[in-house]
């Protein structure tokens, strides 16, 4: 008996101090070795929820009403590319020209289109591509242009909300001013702009709303490009909603808060013509948020669209009625097994991964897919219940994949990419 007596008091010292062993690990870790902040322990009923993916569905390949091209950049012999990751396409709402936002740090308009010979399912243009504007050291996530034309705003994750006038006038010399690195709270303090993602431009007061996805900064490579995944998956892992919805208004020159405490915030888009509210493409809870600008929710914020089958990225509404959110990935399986374990254990591991090099996140790879959900606001199809949410997708990106940015244009919608080299186009018939 004395012998079980001594296993036993054994056993539970053995259990106290790898208790109190692990804890001290952890609370070491948070303090001293976590660069990013403390990985938080997050409720499997706030976790995120995949929908399931329809393989059968590819719409973006064989579909009468979504017909899709891809424009490629005609090299000239002996010169290099200029259409590298063409994250988010911008168009002039008066031309009607094409630029693209690269991980160059360059706006590059593309002219001159020229059929070529079509793929399995999608037609194939070629154009000129040209830098229009050189944005400095950072990475432009997002784009749009006033109504009128004649200035451009961008969200660049390094520098914050950026500013191009005339960019389009001979007789102007275009320049890159930096309208806002920062941002000073209610409480009187000032933060940083750490991952400027996308923006958009109220048609009513001019006013620029864009996003600040996390306060996680993107990290540079050794290639002198910018990191932007790496900091996405840093703050999955972490489980902190720091992604913030702000205002820029013109005429004041200020900047202020509208929302805080979004998961990972990343596209934006006025809703409607009335600037009533506005799309918020909340990538690390796989769906979309209404913000309210007007009415009697004005300030309030609440879910538009849930369970998509991947992450949504960007985001755009259409002058039709229809908002869209690109999903560049479905979801991964680490993260999906990750949300099976016991919190404490989810914790744990999420600590973990938070620590690894940036050259390890590489193992975290994003799934081969193309994807864009397709989401009725206008009032009349909502009321007519006229069609769900669709999604236009080529689920094995035979076409088209890691679909990240956005555009709508007449019955157009283009697609950019952090990795693709063309721009996809989505010719629609309603």
């Amino acid at each position: 008996h004395e012998g079980n007596m001594m296993s036993i008091q054994h056993c539970k010292y053995f259990i106290v101090t790898s208790l109190l062993a692990y804890l001290l690990f952890v609370s070491v870790i948070k303090r001293y070795l976590n660069a990013y902040g403390a990985t938080v322990p997050v409720s499997k009923d706030i976790w995120l929820t995949f929908g399931p993916v329809d393989y059968s569905n590819e719409s973006l390949l064989n579909n009468s009403k979504a017909k899709l091209s891809k424009i490629y950049e005609r090299v000239p012999k002996g010169k290099r590319p200029l259409v590298n990751g063409p994250e988010t396409p911008v168009i002039n709402p008066v031309t009607g020209k094409l630029f693209v936002l690269t991980e160059d740090g360059n706006l590059v308009s593309l002219t001159d289109f020229e059929e070529a010979e079509p793929s399995s399912h999608a037609q194939i243009k070629t154009a000129k591509a040209t830098v229009a504007m050189n944005l400095g050291v950072g990475r432009p996530l997002g784009g749009k242009f006033t109504k009128d034309g004649k200035t451009l705003y961008i969200a660049d994750t390094l520098l914050g909300l950026l500013r191009v006038k005339n960019l389009e006038d001979e007789d102007y010399q275009s320049k890159v001013e930096i309208v806002a690195s920062s941002v000073v709270d209610t409480h009187g303090i000032e933060t940083k702009l750490n991952y400027a993602n996308d923006v958009d431009i109220g048609p009513v007061t001019g006013h620029v709303y864009f996003t600040d996805s996390t306060d996680i900064a993107p990290e540079r490579l050794e290639s002198k490009k910018w990191d932007t995944m790496t900091g996405f998956k840093r703050d999955y892992a972490r489980g902190q909603p720091t992604g913030r919805l702000l205002r820029y208004n013109p005429s004041t020159d200020k900047v202020d808060i509208l929302a805080t405490g979004i998961w990972f915030a990343n596209g934006v888009a006025v809703m409607d013509e009335d600037e009533s509210a506005l799309m918020i493409s909340e990538t690390s809870m796989a769906r979309a948020l209404k913000y309210y600008l007007k009415g009697p929710k004005e300030g309030s914020i609440e879910v538009l669209s849930d369970h998509f089958p991947g992450f949504p990225d960007g985001g755009a509404c259409s002058e039709m009625g229809f908002c869209y959110a690109p999903l560049p990935s479905l979801a991964t399986p680490l993260f999906t097994k990750m949300s099976d374990l016991p919190e404490a254990i989810n914790t744990f591991v999420r600590t973990l991964i938070l620590m690894l090099p940036a050259e390890l996140f590489k193992v975290i790879k994003v799934v081969k897919y193309g994807g864009v959900v397709e989401i009725p606001v206008g009032e009349e199809r909502t009321i007519n219940n006229v069609g769900k949410e669709r999604i236009l997708q080529d689920p094995f990106a035979k076409e088209i994949g890691m679909i990240t940015g956005v555009a709508t244009f007449k019955n157009k919608i283009y697609l950019g990419s952090l990795s693709n080299d063309f721009v996809g186009v989505v010719d629609l018939e309603y």
